[in-house]
């Protein structure tokens, strides 16, 4: 068994369960939903919870867009049997990888949507490096744009035992919700979210790239290194006053993961926002990460 926590139980998620999780998700493919420094940090409240079911891994999560809680699982161990237990107990399932779904054996008493707002964007590190080919024409654009705008920039790794470094950190996210018109209550939620990574990145291998136009912090991304070739993204954020910033961090750092021998980023979902699926297009995924819904 993979540990004491057993169904209908549910243990809050912590750091003492790295080994856990690491060990459970370590011959999957890298689903976002289940990475435990995303799950850390995406807590606002702490109510992200976990528990095993026939050695699968389920979760419990908030969910960020309605204030309620969804239910998702991980594993090949029983599936038909954990799956129409947790159906009857809770409803619905969510995000459950598509691993989970091809080892359904009976599928005709169950309702299974592809959830494509929830698919992770996978993409070529090596790829987004070399800039070639059609499908990279956009990223080129807003490259050279910013390149000709903003000729006077430097890329820093950031180090977060600085104090103005995660100053100027929070300072953006808070400007940039300002700048998305979001409530003082969704302004502090993505605070807390950010200064949750902040705090718990320190046990993880991460990558942390700040992006400087004339020595003035305008934007970085988060990554986590999750295997030897796998980086995840777990944020991106840029000052949108300064044209192509967001684009040109992210193509700073997949640059720089590429020259550590990092191959492949999970960008993660786009939770069916246009504009965002739109942006992450641009990065031309090699492969996505399906996701379904069960009832």
């Amino acid at each position: 068994m993979l540990g004491t926590i057993q169904y209908p139980d549910f243990k809050k998620i912590g750091l003492e369960d790295k080994e856990l999780f690491s060990t459970h998700l370590a011959r999957f493919e890298t689903y976002s939903d289940f990475n435990l420094l995303s799950l850390l940090s995406w807590n606002s409240g702490g109510y992200n919870s976990y528990t095993l079911l026939n050695d699968n891994l389920v979760l419990k999560m908030k969910d960020y867009l309605t204030d309620g809680f969804i239910y998702s699982i991980i594993g090949d161990s029983h599936v038909d049997e954990s799956v129409t237990r947790l159906i009857k107990d809770v409803g619905q399932l969510s995000m459950v990888p598509e691993i989970v779904v091809n080892e359904i054996e009976n599928k005709s008493p169950l309702n299974i949507t592809e959830d494509r707002d929830s698919f992770d964007y996978i993409l070529s590190t090596t790829d987004i490096s070399k800039l070639e080919g059609s499908q990279f024409k956009p990223l080129r654009k807003n490259i050279h744009g910013f390149l000709d705008k903003y000729p006077d920039y430097e890329v820093r790794n950031l180090d977060l035992s600085q104090k103005i470094v995660r100053d100027s950190i929070l300072k953006l996210t808070e400007d940039w919700c300002s700048s998305k018109n979001f409530d003082d209550k969704k302004c502090a939620e993505e605070v807390e979210i950010i200064n949750n990574f902040i705090n718990y990145s320190e046990n993880f291998n991460c990558i942390l790239m700040g992006l400087y136009v004339n020595n003035k912090f305008v934007a970085f991304t988060f990554n986590e290194v999750v295997t030897p070739e796998v980086a995840m993204g777990h944020f991106g954020l840029a000052d949108n006053s300064y044209s192509h910033s967001s684009y040109f961090i992210e193509y700073e750092t997949s640059k720089y993961l590429y020259s550590k021998g990092i191959t492949t980023l999970n960008h993660e979902q786009d939770t069916g926002l246009q504009g965002l699926r739109t942006t992450k297009m641009t990065y031309s995924p090699i492969k996505f990460l399906k996701k379904y819904s069960i009832s």
